[in-house]
């Protein structure tokens, strides 16, 4: 039999705190397919699709946490959830270079 949820989601923290991103998306994705109502797997997937660059990924995540049953400290984190999309929307716009301003 498989890991419960907690179990899974404690697993990823684990390689999460010892650095090692990659394996720790891929036990969370795992969570995410088992329990994709399991809102906090969401943010911690969008954390690291968000350390990696990915905005895409990370904005399909947030949705996701978003269309989940909320609960306890994951009510919370709704508003945070929602500015970090507007946020997201708004980086579409590519940002003008830094160096070109002149130096006198």
């Amino acid at each position: 039999m498989g890991m419960s949820t907690i179990d899974l989601f404690a697993y990823g923290n684990k390689f999460r705190q010892e650095g090692n991103l990659g394996m720790a998306l891929q036990v969370w994705s795992d969570l995410s397919n088992q329990d994709p109502s399991f809102a906090a797997v969401h943010i911690n997937l969008a954390d690291i699709h968000r350390q990696q660059g990915n905005i895409h990924m990370e904005k399909e995540e947030l949705l996701k946490f978003l269309n989940c049953p909320q609960t306890g400290i994951t009510i919370d984190l709704i508003p945070t959830v929602k500015n970090r999309l507007q946020e997201l929307d708004g980086n579409h716009k590519p940002e003008p270079p830094k160096h070109q301003e002149k130096k006198q």
